[in-house]
């Protein structure tokens, strides 16, 4: 009736005794042939009640397995909204403020600033191209350390103490710090000299970036300028017997690109500063305008907007202005006042 192969009909006539003739059986269900031959060698007397319980078994395991995944994301998605604020413990030595530090805490806090970026594409330049950055001003440029990360809640603790009417970073112990052009002169080297950089215009003007990059010859019909075009210009290099026009286009990269990266960044990525963009577009002038006081204005324009966000409980900031300069000098303080040398 059922060939002698089938394993169920060759399992039942083992067992069978000389009492009770085999019974035929029904084939073994195709659908779910793994769950019918476990059940089948623990339990050798075949019949509808096997196969039951085997469906049985395979639907409580289905549903243990649905009610799994929901104890087990349970627990990251609540650490992942309460970081870690084991970082602001160093800083908040001689005066700790706690309210601060579980400000930080408790906030998503967004930030651009890539000093690894500077120092990898201004330390390895030709000849040529470093004298054209000492002409502007900004050979400090070149000598940016090779930072992988900023300290975002570092950055977010010195940004929301700057005083933006007196430009002065207050720390925890009372000690005032002041954000002045000399110090940024000190610390970035970038000159204090010259006119005030212009701020952007209301209404921005669409023929700015069209205009800086035909100063930066990108290929034509380009409008819209990006990071990466700025790094190319400038591993690009100068030929041979640069023109004032190749070394217009050195010029005009490398200050947008320092902006973008270090100095002046706004955003929370690589987006070029569009004040930068409207002095590209005469880029023998760079030489002449104040690019410390600039960065000064950006950290205080940065603070202003960050008190407004920690003061409106806002869930996620954004830090802007140059936060390495804050950074560094602040320890440069402290080093100075910790030294026997100090007046």
């Amino acid at each position: 009736m059922f060939p002698e192969s089938t394993p169920l009909r060759r399992s039942s006539r083992s067992t069978a005794t000389g009492a009770s003739p085999a019974m035929p059986q029904e084939p073994p269900d195709r659908a779910n042939p793994v769950s019918l031959d476990q059940s089948h060698r623990h339990n050798p007397v075949p019949g509808p009640r096997m196969k039951k319980r085997a469906f049985q078994d395979g639907d409580a395991a289905s549903s243990a397995s649905k009610r799994a995944p929901f104890k087990v994301d349970a627990e990251p998605a609540t650490s992942a909204r309460r970081p870690s604020s084991s970082k602001c413990e160093k800083i908040l030595e001689d005066g700790e403020d706690c309210e601060d530090e579980r400000a930080a805490s408790n906030l998503r806090i967004l930030c651009y600033s890539s000093p690894k970026m500077v120092h990898d594409t201004l330390s390895s330049l030709s000849p040529d191209v470093v004298e054209v950055i000492k002409e502007l001003g900004m050979e400090g440029m070149m000598k940016v350390p090779r930072i992988l990360l900023m300290d975002r809640q570092f950055s977010f603790w010195l940004l929301n103490r700057v005083n933006p009417e007196f430009l002065s970073l207050q720390l925890g112990n009372g000690t005032s710090i002041s954000i002045d052009e000399k110090s940024v002169e000190l610390v970035l080297g970038v000159y204090r000299n010259g006119a005030v950089v212009p701020r952007e215009p209301k209404k921005w003007n669409s023929y700015v970036e069209p205009a800086v990059a035909k100063v930066l010859r990108l290929p034509e019909g380009t409008r819209h300028i990006t990071a990466g075009d700025l790094s190319d210009v400038i591993e690009r290099g100068l030929p041979e017997n640069p023109t004032e026009e190749d070394k217009d286009m050195i010029r005009a990269a490398v200050v947008l690109f320092c902006c973008t990266h270090l100095l002046a960044p706004r955003e929370r990525a690589a987006v070029i500063p569009r004040d930068a963009l409207v002095c590209a577009m005469h880029p023998r002038t760079l030489k002449d305008y104040n690019w410390a006081k600039y960065i000064i204005e950006i950290i205080r324009d940065c603070a202003e907007k960050l008190h407004e966000d920690v003061a409106s409980e806002r869930k996620t900031v954004l830090l802007g202005g140059c936060l390495l300069y804050l950074q560094v000098s602040t320890f440069l303080m402290l080093f100075q006042s910790q030294s026997p040398m100090s007046m």
